[in-house]
């Protein structure tokens, strides 16, 4: 059995050695980023644990002890919050190195995009409006026919 693989956009080789460098270097730079933002929340949520024994100690009512385990919290889920935003902004900084920005010529295709979508709602308008003349003449047409069926008698008479 043969083992065939198909290849994507992703998988297409840089253009040059000199991209493939910059490449990466961009990833390389992210992952150091990354890694150093995560160190240095661990170290500071790990201080933060070894002091709560001594901060244990200096509780002398089970309200000490409630407040000091309501302020760890807020404090414990102040800092994640903190922390996913600073490692947001690491992302979105190397996310700018590592995809490549769109085409020059993005404006040129919006602009078509946007004349096109005016064609469709003008090509559109124009449907609407023919299935509403066809929708008048079907509704008028019983009543002309009943208007020439009262004149069609009154011509027999005279």
């Amino acid at each position: 059995m043969r083992n065939t693989t198909t290849k994507t956009a992703d998988d297409a080789p840089p253009t040059s050695l000199h991209e493939a460098e910059i490449e990466a270097g961009a990833a390389m730079a992210f992952l150091s980023e990354w890694n150093e933002e995560i160190v240095q929340f661990y170290v500071s949520r790990y201080q933060q644990y070894w002091s709560l024994p001594m901060q244990l100690q200096s509780c002398s009512s089970l309200d000490d002890l409630r407040a000091l385990q309501q302020d760890f919290q807020a404090t414990l889920f102040e800092d994640y919050l903190d922390e996913a935003a600073r490692l947001s902004r690491v992302v979105k900084a190397a996310h700018k190195h590592l995809v490549p920005e769109p085409e020059a010529d993005y404006e040129t295709a919006l602009l078509k995009a946007q004349q096109d979508a005016a064609a469709i709602i003008e090509q559109a308008k124009a449907q609407a409006e023919r299935i509403l003349a066809s929708a008048r003449q079907q509704a008028e047409a019983p009543v002309k026919a009943a208007a020439a069926a009262k004149e069609t008698p009154a011509s027999k008479r005279a």
